[in-house]
């Protein structure tokens, strides 16, 4: 009817947009919404949940949001997953100086030059160089070496043993040189009582009787003195070695570990050659 005025009741609706979805990676998979994608297609305003997979790569997740009909344009490149081993498992890793995380065995490193270093307690840290041009089978190997820790050299402790469990203590070691003392003498009186044998029988060479007049009375004399002189010096050693062999023998038992005397030998020489041998208890 004529100048009548009608209420109408619109709701608007944003026009659609065209969604436009590329992916760096040839062959890669796109579902939009959960929907596999054709490009380009039409989405209605809102979000829109985009996934891009491919095989070897870290699955991509973004969201598109479509407005007042304007075309939405979505640019993808998928970061590559490279084989990687790491001993000792569970070291820490940084990419660029970023923490990243082993999955699955494989580890998430972008297109391009990178630094990779792994760390671990007890374990000399390295750092690897990711070249930018990587062939399909490459991987990633990385063996920490443990740190070696300085070792001090061991030390031998040395025990004094207690003079009552020694085997030579002072006083026997005394009977050891005093036997010595012995021998020597024993092995001088041998010798000089040969060679005062020697001399007594170039004396009864030279003459054979002391009441028979002999022209060479003079020589024979002078050897018979020096063959007494053998004689007198053969005894000496004789007796320095039995008083030696004496003393060694009553130190040596009285020098055992628990024997508490006293042993003082005091050699001399004379008329009479010898030892005096004093024993303290």
């Amino acid at each position: 009817m004529a100048n009548q005025t009608t209420k109408l009741d619109v709701t608007l609706v944003e026009a659609p947009s065209l969604l436009t979805v590329r992916v760096a990676q040839p062959g890669a998979q796109v579902t939009v919404d959960g929907k596999a994608y054709n490009a380009p297609t039409k989405v209605a305003a809102g979000s829109h949940q985009v996934v891009a997979s491919l095989a070897g790569h870290m699955e991509a997740r973004l969201e598109a949001t479509a407005h007042e009909g304007k075309p939405v344009d979505l640019d993808i490149s998928l970061t590559p997953l490279v084989a990687t081993h790491v001993e000792p498992p569970g070291a820490e890793l940084l990419l660029d100086d970023k923490p990243v995380t082993i999955a699955d065995g494989n580890l998430p490193i972008p297109q391009g030059a990178h630094v990779l270093v792994a760390r671990a307690k007890g374990f000399q840290e390295r750092r690897i160089d990711i070249q930018a041009e990587r062939p399909a089978d490459y991987e990633v190997k990385i063996e920490l070496p443990p740190i070696q820790v300085a070792v001090p050299p061991k030390v031998t402790k040395v025990t004094e043993v207690p003079d009552g469990h020694r085997v030579f203590t002072p006083r026997r070691k005394i009977a050891l040189a005093v036997g010595g003392v012995g021998v020597a003498a024993g092995v001088t009186g041998v010798v000089l009582g040969l060679q005062s044998r020697n001399l007594d029988h170039d004396t009864y060479a030279l003459c054979s009787s002391p009441a028979t007049p002999c022209s060479s009375a003079r020589e024979a004399n002078d050897l018979n003195v020096r063959a007494r002189s053998r004689a007198l010096q053969a005894n000496i050693a004789y007796g320095v070695a039995g008083g030696a062999a004496i003393a060694a023998a009553v130190l040596w038992m009285t020098g055992a570990p628990e024997s508490p005397s006293r042993v003082a030998v005091t050699p001399h020489v004379g008329a009479v050659a010898g030892l005096d041998l004093s024993v303290k208890f």
